[in-house]
């Protein structure tokens, strides 16, 4: 049976590793991002993974073990002791939904100061805050949560976030 795991690449292989998965058949997902970045003193768009050096993949462990362990650019599959974890096919599907018309995922979704925001993964998931502001650069996120009776901040991955109705 087909599930979604997380393969660590080695360095700055994402890309590499992907495209040779894809070419032997399996289902990968690489969520990248644009952001502005300093570059020989100008600034330029640049693409980068949200989650360097890690990419999706659906596959059977069974039929695809070997496959995917041996797999130019792939380091290793995210596991213990020979077992591959399985991830949340939902993950992929909110991943999937921040992702604009261009391809690339927006981080923020609009979040503005005062907005409730419900945490989807992590040791806080299901926990409800408000969302507070963006921390530079803009991979992580202010939020207050009300957590055993009281009001902390906490900084998190703004990937982690939806917005409540």
């Amino acid at each position: 049976m087909k599930n979604w795991y997380v393969i660590n690449t080695k360095p700055k292989q994402e890309k590499l590793a992907g495209a040779t998965l894809v070419r032997e058949g399996i289902e990968v997902f690489l969520p990248q991002l644009q952001r502005s970045r300093f570059v020989r003193s100008k600034v330029r768009n640049v693409t980068e993974s949200l989650f360097p050096n890690y990419l999706f993949a659906r596959f059977d462990p069974i039929k695809n073990c070997q496959l995917v362990r041996y797999c130019k650019g792939v380091k290793c599959v995210i596991g213990n002791n020979g077992t591959f974890w399985k991830l949340d096919e939902q993950i992929i599907v909110d991943l999937k939904a921040r992702q604009g018309e261009d391809g690339y995922v927006q981080l923020s979704q609009g979040m503005d100061k005062g907005d409730h925001v419900e945490i989807l993964q992590g040791p806080m998931i299901g926990l409800e805050g408000i969302f507070e502001k963006e921390i530079k650069p803009a991979e992580r996120v202010m939020i207050l949560l009300n957590f055993l009776g009281n009001q902390s901040r906490l900084e998190i991955n703004p990937a982690f976030l939806r917005l409540k109705s």
